[in-house]
């Protein structure tokens, strides 16, 4: 549980149409994973809700995998970003803004859950009209973002993770939830299957089984959390010498970062992956995967809420905040008295460079050997 400024609960029997909830979480791609758990256990909790939710363009087709969400409603963050370059682009990004925000004010919901905590998001849940708006306390958002809340959440101290922060929102408001996340239930959308086994296709060879996914690649603004690409290929031949052959995933603009992997790689046995689209076509490929070692990215914890074990590999980032849930994981880091911190850069990436070949290579095995295990009866 978790305690609150204020008390409220939503009335089951308040009038005859669906309750309507908007979910606020417009990103990053990892957070809206991890705030998905808590939507839901209030879905399976609720069903007689009705479910918007309130995301960036960059984060939206995650969405798509996700099949509680009745509406989303798209925050244009890259177009706005793009056209303030001048007079006219700015008057066509404040257009486009508008745009939005009449879209985010055209329903009355009964609740707004406001789960990423800052200045945007605050906006976000102040511009929509809601009965209740709801959002973490003071100490626990940012940006002064605790003054946009009519009814304000404290998590209990022992609450970490991203993922029991967000269902500690959901249960101040419906107490009906379950105090556990469930794993959240993906799916790949049938275009999305389609267009990535036309990629595969195009390879001309059939995927090799068991097959390792290795994704060397993080967000740009993430980049203090890579592990260096010539380490994934030393970690593809280690592989390689115990039958089990790997693919390099990478995602936009990491293509390059992919191939030097490939090409640094002296086994024969360290192929590319073809190239995905869109996050849809992602999970296509990720649901072929044995199992996916890479950074605390996206990419991972999309792979592990799709069920495939992961090895994560974490330097700067907190494992007990970011940790991936929901699927058979082993988490590698090194232990520093500067990690984890919040710095976005760093002249020397200790961290991340004690984070060994062998280190990988073992817990990669020994989770290989979990997984094939007999479940005990």
């Amino acid at each position: 549980m978790c305690s609150m400024d204020s008390s409220y609960r939503l009335d089951n029997n308040a009038g005859t149409t669906p309750p309507r909830i908007l979910v606020i979480r417009l990103s990053a791609l990892g957070d809206v994973l991890f705030t998905m758990p808590a939507v839901e256990a209030l879905a399976r909790a609720r069903p007689d809700c009705e479910i918007h939710w309130a995301v960036e363009d960059r984060a939206a087709s995650l969405l798509d995998l996700f099949p509680w969400v009745r509406q989303r409603i798209v925050y244009p963050r890259r177009a706005w970003s793009r056209k303030q370059k001048n007079l006219s682009g700015s008057m066509a990004a404040i257009r486009k803004l508008s745009g939005h925000l009449r879209r985010l004010r055209k329903d009355h919901y009964d609740v707004v859950l406001d789960f990423q905590g800052n200045f945007k998001s605050g906006i976000h849940a102040w511009t929509a009209r809601g009965d209740l708006k709801a959002g973490f306390a003071k100490g626990h958002g940012k940006e002064g973002n605790h003054w946009f809340h009519s009814h304000k959440v404290t998590p209990e101290p022992h609450v970490i993770h991203r993922v029991d922060k967000a269902l500690s929102l959901v249960r101040s408001v419906f107490p009906e939830v379950p105090e556990v996340a469930p794993r959240p239930s993906l799916s790949v959308p049938e275009s999305s299957e389609q267009a990535f086994q036309a990629n595969l296709n195009s390879m001309d060879q059939p995927l090799p089984r068991p097959l390792i996914l290795l994704h060397p690649g993080t967000s740009a603004y993430g980049a203090i959390k890579r592990w260096r690409y010539d380490r994934f290929a030393l970690l593809a031949d280690r592989l390689a010498k115990e039958g089990l052959p790997s693919m390099i995933t990478w995602g936009p603009g990491e293509e390059e970062l992919a191939r030097s992997v490939v090409a640094a790689s002296k086994s024969g046995q360290c192929l590319l992956a073809p190239p995905t689209g869109s996050l849809g076509q992602l999970a296509a490929l990720l649901t072929r995967g044995t199992l996916f070692v890479g950074s605390d990215s996206a990419p991972l914890h999309l792979a592990a809420a799709l069920e495939i074990p992961v090895v994560a590999l974490f330097g700067p980032k907190n494992h007990r905040v970011y940790a991936p849930r929901f699927a058979p994981s082993r988490v590698v880091r090194t232990y520093l008295p500067c990690s984890p911190c919040p710095r976005r850069t760093c002249p020397d990436l200790l961290c991340m460079e004690e984070i060994s070949v062998r280190q990988v290579f073992r817990a990669t095995l020994s989770l290989l050997d979990e997984c094939a295990s007999p479940t005990p009866a």
